[in-house]
């Protein structure tokens, strides 16, 4: 068998494909790993969407095999520098539109072309003041900025929706001088506000992540530097080698996070997580461990709810994205397996009823209309659109039609439900049975009405847009079936 070393290029074909990564086989018969992030530029992207078995790749050897370790290949760096092209056709003081990935209490990265982001200041993401960036903005937005500073040594870039703004406004002013000229006016416009970027560099790799963790790791030499760079990370952790002293410990304390080995001595990881599952806590679970064993125990992990999936060795940057995430009260899970044709045409109802939404009758007649149409069509017994305040953060039904008795004074939990998760990353939910697993999940939504199967779809984003933001909603549609 050939001896890779890193860099080497080969070709390899697609055997297995799992949401954190794909397995291959290259043409010596020599077995290798591909992570979920290092298959594209765009990062982490569920590789079911990309590759399918049997498919062929080109790509890159970034981690020779070792004892007990499968060899890792990069797909995105045998692909060109996207800095390289990007820097080709703009600079500093360019507009660039981009999508919004992820969001912090400092500000948000935006994408602007897969592998090239750049970061917004709290501070430049409006002409107003901005306490919270999720009160502007969310993920999959797509946002016009002004480039302020490029780093191409550390491929960072800070943007300015605030600069954006004030062209905007300024250009609007220049065009109300004119007409005021055409009409003997002499009046002198205004020129755009200049650009004037800092010397410093942005800030964009300081957290400070509040959150209780509990590492189950019997290797020392991974469970130990973990521990230190968690804490500095500002988290609150604890350590320990054995599933006996885990349970000891989270029975003593509250958690929010378990990081799990599934290779343990005497009692496996796999085995914590289940009695973690039968105290019926609602502690996130990350899973760190070989690919070829997590691959393996997926069907499982997946049964039991575990949040994300770190494969060793750990790659500090997915968790730490994992973590801000978690910090920002997002409810993070593995993704859900696509649905079948036939799932996807029990959908149809769903995408009339949008159309119905964004018509030209009132929003109560819409609201009516729809729902009553929608129970129609389905043999669903009760329709429910839910409304989030994107300022409070309150979910409360906007509107309602069926037989099932709803108690609304059970909506304050909403926001630890699949209701809350489902309005902000617009997935839909299909389940038709409520078991043990998932009416934990869905307790709080359980606890406003009683149902054995449910589908949830988002319906339509309504976006109100002046010179600022005057107001945001997202509805939501749930259809219950008893």
């Amino acid at each position: 068998m050939k001896i890779y070393q890193n860099g080497d290029s080969v070709k390899a074909v697609v055997e297995d494909v799992y949401p954190f990564g794909i397995f291959v086989r290259l043409a010596d018969d020599t077995r290798a790993y591909i992570r979920c992030r290092e298959l594209t530029l765009a990062g982490d992207i569920d590789p079911r969407t990309i590759v399918a078995r049997g498919s062929e790749i080109t790509a890159i050897v970034s981690k020779q095999a070792e004892t007990d370790r499968i060899m890792e290949l990069s797909v995105r760096n045998s692909l060109p520098d996207p800095w390289d092209a990007f820097l080709q056709k703009t600079q500093v003081g360019a507009v660039v539109v981009g999508t919004v990935k992820n969001l912090y209490p400092d500000g948000v990265y935006v994408e602007i072309i897969p592998g090239v982001s750049g970061f917004i200041k709290s501070a430049d993401l409006a002409s107003w003041h901005v306490e919270h960036p999720e009160d502007l903005l969310w993920t999959g937005d797509h946002v016009e900025a002004v480039i302020l500073k490029i780093n191409r040594n550390k491929e960072k870039m800070q943007l300015s929706i605030r600069q954006r703004i004030t062209q905007l406004s300024n250009a609007q002013n220049i065009l109300e001088q004119l007409r005021i000229r055409q009409g003997g006016d002499d009046d002198i416009t205004r020129p755009l506000e200049p650009i004037h970027p800092s010397d410093k560099d942005a800030d964009l790799g300081q957290r400070n992540i509040n959150l209780a963790v509990l590492v189950v790791e019997d290797t020392r030499d991974v469970r130990e530097p973990l521990l230190d760079w968690l804490g500095n990370q500002g988290c609150r952790v604890v350590g320990t080698d054995m599933v006996e002293r885990a349970m000891q410990i989270y029975q003593q304390d509250r958690f929010d996070i378990a990081l799990v080995d599934l290779d343990l001595p005497v009692t496996n990881g796999l085995t914590f997580i289940q009695q973690l599952r039968e105290a019926n806590t609602s502690m996130s679970i990350a899973v760190m461990s070989d690919p070829q064993l997590i691959a393996r125990s997926m069907d499982q992990l997946q049964e039991l709810g575990v949040a994300a999936i770190f494969p060793k060795p750990l790659d500090l940057d997915e968790i730490l994205q994992f973590l801000e995430r978690l910090s920002q009260g997002e409810d993070v899970h593995l993704p859900t397996v696509t649905p079948t044709p036939k799932e996807l045409d029990a959908l149809e109802p769903y995408q009339e009823l949008s159309t119905i939404m964004r018509s030209n009758r009132s929003m109560t007649e819409r609201f009516q209309h729809g729902l009553e149409k929608l129970l129609q069509e389905t043999k669903a017994e009760q329709a429910i659109v839910f409304h989030l305040d994107s300022i409070s953060g309150i979910i409360s039904l906007a509107a309602q039609a069926g037989v099932i008795p709803v108690d609304e004074e059970q909506s304050y939990g909403l926001r630890n439900s699949p209701v809350n998760d489902v309005i902000k990353r617009e997935l839909p939910v299909w389940e038709n049975h409520m078991d043990a697993e998932r009416q934990r999940r869905f307790e709080k939504l359980l606890s406003l009405l009683s149902f054995e199967s449910c589908i949830g779809a988002p319906i339509a984003r309504i976006l109100i847009l002046t010179f600022k933001i005057e107001c945001r909603m997202t509805f939501y549609l749930l259809v219950f079936i008893s």
